[in-house]
């Protein structure tokens, strides 16, 4: 531990004296407990209370729902935020520094001066751990929100700088926990170490007039993180893989297939929601933390609710090392220990960041993507990582509205470890690692040379802060969205000149550096079509500096093509849906490409069909958007295996069909086709292939070819379809049922509707 710092552990021993709200309602809840400082106990036992009462009027700070209060009205929608009384705002934010102060004072009372030992002079900061046995069922201290002292301006004794306060919270078990071989520290600690993470991302698309938040918040920052690993030419590697569909039992799956080719996951991230459910066999007042998987055998691509135990199970049997969760409710502590995720999944997890209520989705965005930065790029610990993503959320309090207020919703981040303790004689022993505690200063800005930029955009539904990972990238945003030049200028720059890597004096690095060169010249990416050309271009190479932001529509096209494996996806007659249907699908191959869902991508022309079953695809594009095979071979023994063999996009279809003489050939060769991705070699597990058919509007040919064999072996083939004008707001559309048949697949696919602009 770096002797800048000093560390504090509170023990809870025991409760204090639980109120009796029969007898009084203005009884404090407390907790027994203990302080070490430096392994030095200065308080053998302390009662801590606390800083709310269980009821009280309304006044005063003391409101039994003032954290509860605050936390609903931060996540609430901005135009709600008016109604909000600019009195009551402010006696809610002065009842937080209440809160904090009386909970600091209490800690206070059982350590001694600064001055003197076991505080060590000329420290800047200090780490609390909260510890708290796993045996403590009834009223947790994790229920106080620790996170709150962080903020707190606690001048030092000796030199008046600033001291800087991180907490941790910890759980501790009898029983020592079975980890990977290779713990996430241990990766961090290898120059050319691989990082892998696992997305687990759920979306509620059942109701296409309700809008869920973007599924970007942790895809965006880790995609851009790896392409900064690969431009800046580093040993490591990230690689990213998402589960499709989130469903639980795919997560499963997903597990197993990598654990057999000795693939082990370094950090599993959940981005989903979070809810609290009524426990099962207890009162109405008992809750139970659940998060909101993809549903596995629902056809409306709804989500259903799982219980932490569950989790549990299958991550302990993987032997995952840290979680990550952006879920509403997943620390939650208010009701009982049984609600709170967190401390479930710490019992076959090291460590896990969550939520300790609900959570405003830009401060999830924020919080994510400077956690991601500290952990690894700059390789900061778990808990360290955690700590100034916190700070970055301190510094940001004015991100949200133009109403001038302040908002402090940093606590609401906590982050949780597994502490194996040995009893032994009355001693106690944490075997568990410590964190490297190397908080920054608050007022002391150390620049660095990063790549990432946040910043804020109001377009449509998309309306969180943008990460961006090249200079021209960050156009979308305007000046005046842009967060405060402090914070920008604490822990973000501009990215080094975009397509290579930095220039080595190695011979290898140089010769690397080529490679790239000669990558960009040899494969040109326009993003669009040609001005003045009036066709649009689907098939473009994935740009390689372009990062695509997974939005609802193309994980509407995942859990279609996932779950159905053959689509007939519909343009819009409309020029501008036409072009952002093209744009929707190239990003969706790119994130494809890079997440190892598919080995390559093949375009076809519907006309080539004409002659043989078996047309040569005019173009086609492997992982690496198709660099030299030397370039391949440098990463091929980390690379992950992709899950599926090929993507097929046949083009044209409608028009290639329905007009011209070789239109029955063309039927027949394309039918011919479907029948042979149908054939077990094509349909195999983790080595199946997929197919897109892209038509305009006219889709005669596919439910005359498909809907009336839909019992040949066994429903094998779904028609549904893809609309993505469904989800553009920034259009106004009267949706009109057609009298087509209905198909058969999740509801989200089966929206055949015409789109009436105004």
């Amino acid at each position: 531990m770096s002797s800048d710092y000093d560390n504090i552990d509170i023990r809870y021993l025991s409760d204090g004296q639980a109120p009796d709200v029969r007898e009084s309602t203005h009884q404090r809840e407390s907790w027994r407990i203990s302080i070490t400082v430096n392994n030095t106990v200065c308080a053998p036992e302390l009662v801590v209370e606390n800083p709310l009462l269980p009821s009280a009027p309304s006044g005063g700070g003391n409101d039994s729902t003032l954290l509860t209060d605050y936390i609903q009205e931060s996540v609430r929608h901005r135009a709600a935020w008016k109604h909000t009384s600019p009195v009551e705002w402010q006696r809610m934010q002065q009842g937080l520094e209440t809160y904090r102060d009386r909970l600091w004072n209490a800690l206070r009372a059982g350590l001694p001066p600064w001055d003197q030992p076991p505080f060590r002079p000329g420290t800047v900061g200090c780490h609390i751990n909260v510890i708290e046995e796993s045996a403590k069922e009834q009223h947790t201290i994790h229920k106080l929100a620790w996170e709150l002292l962080e903020t707190i301006p606690t001048p030092h004794a000796h030199n008046q700088r600033r001291y800087t306060v991180g907490v941790t919270r910890r759980v501790t078990y009898s029983r020592m926990r079975t980890g990977p071989a290779k713990s996430f520290q241990d990766v961090q600690q290898d120059p050319k170490a691989t990082f892998t993470i696992l997305l687990v991302i759920a979306r509620d698309l059942s109701n296409p007039k309700k809008h869920d938040l973007n599924p970007d918040i942790a895809q965006y920052p880790l995609m851009a993180l790896q392409q900064h690993f690969r431009k800046e030419g580093r040993k490591s590697r990230l690689y990213v893989e998402v589960v499709r569909p989130g469903t639980l039992p795919e997560l499963e799956s997903h597990l197993q297939h990598r654990a057999r080719l000795n693939v082990t996951f370094n950090l599993v991230h959940f981005d989903m929601h979070g809810k609290l459910l009524p426990l099962e066999g207890s009162d109405a007042s008992m809750k139970a933390s659940s998060l909101r998987f993809g549903a596995a055998a629902n056809p409306r691509g709804s989500l259903e609710n799982v219980q932490g135990r569950t989790i549990v199970n299958v991550l302990e049997k993987h032997r995952i090392d840290c979680v990550v969760l952006n879920a509403c409710f997943s620390a939650s502590c208010m009701h009982n220990p049984a609600a709170n995720l967190t401390r479930e999944l710490v019992r076959s997890v090291r460590e896990v960041t969550s939520m300790w209520h609900r959570v405003n989705y830009k401060t999830a965005r924020l919080y994510i993507a400077t956690f991601y930065k500290h952990l690894l790029v700059d390789l900061e610990p778990f808990a360290t990582a955690a700590h100034k993503a916190r700070l970055a959320l301190g510094q940001d309090d004015r991100r949200w509205d133009g109403l001038g207020r302040i908002f402090t919703d940093a606590f609401v981040c906590v982050n949780y470890q597994h502490a194996y303790e040995r009893k032994d004689r009355g001693s106690h022993e944490v075997s568990s690692a410590r964190p490297r505690p190397s908080f920054q200063h608050s007022g002391e800005h150390q620049p660095a040379r990063h790549f990432l930029s946040i910043t804020t955009s109001d377009r449509a539904w998309n309306s969180g802060p943008v990460l961006a990972a090249t200079p021209s990238f960050q156009s979308a945003a305007t000046a005046s969205d842009t967060v405060s030049s402090d914070v920008a200028h604490s822990w973000t720059s501009l990215p080094p000149s975009p397509g290579s890597p930095r220039r080595g004096k190695k011979p290898f690095e140089r010769f690397r550096r080529r490679l790239w060169e000669r990558d960009e010249e040899r494969h040109p990416s326009p993003a669009r079509a040609p001005e003045g050309d009036g066709r649009l271009v689907l098939d473009t190479a994935p740009d390689e500096h372009h990062v695509a932001r997974m939005t609802l529509i193309i994980l509407d096209l995942e859990l279609a093509l996932t779950s159905l494996r053959i689509l007939y996806a519909r343009e819009s007659q409309f020029r501008d849906l036409k072009q952002e249907f093209c744009q929707n699908v190239r990003d969706a191959i790119a994130l494809w490409l890079r997440t190892s869902m598919i080995r390559r991508v093949s375009f076809y022309q519907a006309r080539s069909f004409e002659d043989s079953s078996k047309p040569r695809p005019y173009k086609s594009y492997w992982p690496y958007y198709n660099s030299n095979m030397l370039k391949r071979l440098l990463d091929r023994d980390r690379r992950p295996e992709p899950f599926a063999e090929t993507l097929h996009v046949v083009l044209g279809v409608d028009d290639a069909v329905t007009e011209g003489e070789a239109k029955d050939a063309i039927a027949g060769n394309l039918g011919k086709f479907l029948e042979r991705l149908d054939s077990p070699r094509h349909t195999t597990a983790h080595k199946k292939d997929y197919a897109i058919f892209v038509g305009e509007n006219d889709d005669q040919w596919w439910r005359s070819q498909w809907w009336t064999k839909s019992d040949k072996r066994g429903q094998t083939w779904h028609g549904g379809y893809w609309d993505p004008a469904t989800f553009h707001r920034s259009f106004s559309a009267t949706v009109l049922e057609t009298p087509v048949p209905q198909p058969v697949g999740p509801a989200v696919l089966q929206r055949q509707s015409i789109m009436n602009l105004e």
